[in-house]
């Protein structure tokens, strides 16, 4: 047996090792960031609530087992070739050439985790643009891609000490390299891969596209995933500086007001103006949230060199880029079912245009004229940089994303059939709602025969909600021409050839229809 160690050798021990700072001051950051990453990581679940309370219910399984697998999929991708293509040694300008497999870099994990949370905030982001359209294997394929490639290249441009943008570009915390790179990217998504059925529809009398809301499902569900993002934000912009000890603890708390200044701002800005825009006093929910997410998009860039005030601003006008972009990209019939792209791209790239105006240089290391805000005395210099990123980080994604997408597209990968969409990829896909209602017991429970039990999968009502069945009333909130198809199916008027997939469709519930997906 071992000797019994006494009290007075463990406080010489403990002594010993307080003496040696460089390990303590190691220690304090290393669990401060590790700490940061792991409360991140439950961003992921901010926006699987967010995601699933904005579309129909009827899709809520198959979104939120893409916000799954967003993780788990960016976990193998980054650690194959995204590590080391962003942060990798011996690289050039544009790329890292080591650390692939994370070999030769064991002793610093807590660092590739944290990164690898931002590489599946990045992919996660796309998930909501695309959201009850898109095929599964194409959302493997493009969060692969996504993490392993076109996001590690971005970001190793402005955070590796070999990129162009390194020492003259802010990112502090990832404003371009995440938001803008997840944004740009989700945008690509959603316009190649088109508008879901009913959202746009042709007026033939006025010679006009009509936009017409399709209304998600559970503004609980959405509300509670904002919560979480709100909540997420705070670490995600906090640690990006990684260190606590010493100035850094100063550092961390300026950030944290920013940022909540920031968000608040943007909150308060989009209720007032979704106020002022509707009619009948109407409170938007859904403005309030994307309002609080863009104002703390809009800070990410550089919010560990601004004052607390700064977030005020910056957050209120980053809310305006949102709705600006939201609005236009409705002009464009472009469907975001969740505006992310307007959230991430819009306010991101607003953000990293502040950085050139608000940026401290009380707080920087080595202020010169050329790497400080024009409102505290700058050059310009900043100016300058600043929008050479955000073209930067707009073009590449958007670039590579656009050509990855349109193959998917030629080839037939990347969209569900229609029957899929209309019937819901819960149903199509996954063997059935996502909530366990006496309709969906009955459906199941009568499988087999050859009454009407299908028509709850097939119709694109969102009769099956959390805590219950719809009142009939909230059908004239579906599109007009949604509404009409899922009149024909209920009272039989369907052609026939939607009468011989029946067979097929009641075969298909209770298992996953793997060739569809």
């Amino acid at each position: 047996p071992q000797p019994a160690i006494s009290v007075k050798e463990v406080k010489r021990n403990f002594i010993i090792h307080i003496m040696n700072g460089e390990e303590i001051i190691q220690a304090i950051d290393g669990l401060w960031i590790f700490t940061a990453a792991v409360l991140c990581f439950l961003m992921q679940a901010g926006f699987g609530l967010l995601e699933v309370g904005s579309i129909r219910a009827k899709n809520a399984q198959n979104v939120m087992l893409k916000n799954l697998l967003d993780g788990c999929t960016a976990s193998i991708a980054y650690w194959a070739t995204g590590f080391g293509l962003a942060l990798g040694e011996g690289g050039n300008p544009f790329l890292g050439k080591s650390y692939f497999f994370l070999s030769g870099y064991q002793d610093n994990l807590v660092y590739f985790f944290f990164f690898y949370v931002f590489a599946g905030t990045t992919a996660t982001i796309v998930s909501g643009a695309v959201a009850e359209r898109c095929r599964f294997r194409a959302y493997v394929v493009y969060t692969f891609v996504l993490t392993g490639f076109i996001y590690p290249v971005a970001s190793h441009w402005v955070w590796s000490p070999d990129g162009f943008f390194h020492g003259r570009v802010i990112d502090y915390a990832a404003g371009g390299a995440v938001h803008m790179v997840g944004g740009a990217a989700a945008l690509s998504g959603a316009w190649i891969l088109g508008p879901r059925i009913g959202r746009f529809v042709y007026d033939k009398p006025s010679n006009t596209w009509i936009s017409q809301q399709i209304p998600g499902h559970n503004t609980v569900l959405a509300a509670t995933g904002a919560f979480i993002l709100w909540f997420g934000f705070f670490p995600f912009n906090a640690a990006s500086g990684f260190t606590i000890v010493g100035s850094g603890f100063v550092q961390v708390g300026r950030v944290a007001t920013v940022t909540a200044l920031a968000g608040s701002s943007g909150a308060i800005t989009l209720l007032f103006v979704g106020w002022i825009s509707k009619e009948g006093d109407v409170l938007d929910l859904g403005l309030c949230i994307n309002g609080l997410l863009s104002g703390m998009v809009a800070t990410c860039s550089g919010v560990g060199y601004y004052d607390p005030w700064a977030g005020l601003p910056i957050g209120g006008t980053g809310a305006l880029a949102y709705y600006a972009m939201a609005w236009l990209l409705d002009r464009l019939r472009i469907d975001d079912p969740v505006g992310a792209s307007p959230v991430h791209l819009g306010a991101g790239a607003w953000g990293m245009l502040m950085v050139a105006f608000f940026v401290n240089g009380e707080y920087l290391d080595d202020a010169t004229p050329d790497n400080t805000g024009i409102f505290f005395g700058g050059s310009g210099m900043l100016l300058a940089w600043q929008l050479a990123a955000i073209l930067l980080d707009f073009a590449w994604p958007m670039a590579t994303c656009s050509l990855m997408f349109w193959t998917l597209n030629k080839f037939g990968l990347f969209r569900v059939s229609e029957e899929a969409e209309l019937m819901g990829m819960d149903f199509h896909h996954h063997g059935g709602s996502a909530y366990v209602t006496d309709s969906v017991r009955n459906l199941n429970k009568d499988n087999n025969d050859d009454g009407d039990q299908v028509e709850l999968g097939l119709s694109g009502r969102d009769d099956t909600v959390a805590g219950g069945v719809q009142e009939e009333e909230d059908m004239d909130k579906i599109p007009t021409v949604q509404r009409e198809g899922e009149e024909q199916i209920h009272e039989g008027k369907r052609n026939s050839g939607l009468r011989n997939r029946r067979s097929s469709v009641r075969s298909s519930i209770g298992a996953t229809s793997l060739g569809s997906m």
